[in-house]
Order: C-alpha cells, then sequence, then structure tokens
C-alpha cells in the first residue's frame, strides 16, 4: 500500500470501520438528542401592523398564550406578545385594542434556542438542577437557521431525567 495522498482516504475509511461504521463524532452525535427533534411548528405568527384585538382574538381562535411576532417583510423574529399582557395594559391604559398598534406590547427579552443544539444543554444534564434557561423561567422556544420560523419544545417529548420541574400527575378514576 502507498504512503502518499492516495493513501489517506483509505486509513480514514478504516477508522471509520473500526469505530462500527460510524465516525465518532457522528456515533456521538446520533445517542445525543436535539431539540430539533421535540420541537414542533407554532400555529400561526403575528406582524407588527396587526393590531392588538386582531392578535388576542388569534390567540383564543388557536389557544396559545402568546404569539411570536415577525417582521412581514423580512421574517426576522422580533419578540412575542403575552395574551396576558394584552387583555391587562392594553384597556387598562386607555388605549383602544382596535387602533393599538402591537409593537407597544412585543417582548423581546424571549429565550430561545435552535434546533440543532442538544436538549442536555437546554435543560441542563442533571434532573435537580435549579438554575434557570438562560437567566429567566421562560418556555424553551427554537427558530430554524434557514426560514426562521419560530417553534416551540414540546415538553411531553423531553425525556423525564432532563425536566428540571417534574410532569404534572394525570389524575386517575378508579372504576368501582
Amino acid at each position: 500500500m502507498e504512503d502518499g495522498p492516495a493513501s489517506a482516504p483509505a486509513r480514514r475509511n478504516d477508522a471509520i470501520s473500526k469505530n462500527g461504521g460510524a465516525p465518532r463524532s457522528v456515533a456521538a452525535d446520533e445517542q445525543r438528542q436535539f431539540a430539533g427533534n421535540l420541537m414542533e411548528p407554532l400555529p400561526a405568527r403575528l406582524a407588527l401592523h396587526h393590531s392588538v384585538a386582531a392578535a388576542r382574538e388569534l390567540m383564543l381562535a388557536c389557544r396559545m398564550s402568546f404569539m411570536v411576532v415577525v417582521a412581514p417583510a423580512t421574517g426576522k423574529l422580533l419578540g412575542v406578545v403575552l395574551r396576558r399582557t394584552l387583555e391587562r395594559r392594553c384597556e387598562a391604559r386607555g388605549h383602544d385594542p382596535e387602533t393599538c398598534p402591537l409593537v407597544r406590547h412585543v417582548r423581546t427579552d424571549i429565550d430561545f434556542c435552535l434546533e440543532d443544539e442538544p436538549v442536555e444543554d437546554l435543560f441542563g444534564r442533571h434532573p435537580t438542577k435549579i438554575s434557570p434557561l438562560r437567566g429567566s423561567d421562560a418556555t424553551p422556544e427554537a427558530r430554524r437557521r434557514s426560514a426562521i420560523p419560530v417553534i416551540v419544545v414540546d415538553v411531553e417529548k423531553v425525556p423525564v431525567g432532563l425536566l428540571r420541574r417534574p410532569r404534572p400527575a394525570v389524575p386517575t378514576v378508579e372504576k368501582s
């Protein structure tokens, strides 16, 4: 066998076959669970030109307590709007919900993750870890790098050992 540039791929293939047919980093990545496996797309997104009343109606129709706000032309993530904030602050400050712009109520201090981040990095490696995700206790949201749709992590799909808070127990009724 030659010991030149042509034999380098052969040595690389030998190293791959010794590790079960896959390079070590790929085999390790297959064992890890990534945020993209746990994400579900949001049913709708809002733009800054929507009114507060339209945003509230859309949230009620989708049964969501928040909506993501994106720039209409670029699709850039601008922040989130909470239904509680729209219900309490808009009319309390004397604003008309039909004409009040959504930009007044957008929260930009949101936590998000990318779909190629490992779940252990999002929820911590130990189930007893109490430190919140990146400084707040918000639901982790994710956005794709390519098209920037915002996605929410489905907590039911997260392995139980990685959750900070235990899942609520479903009450069972025994038939007698």
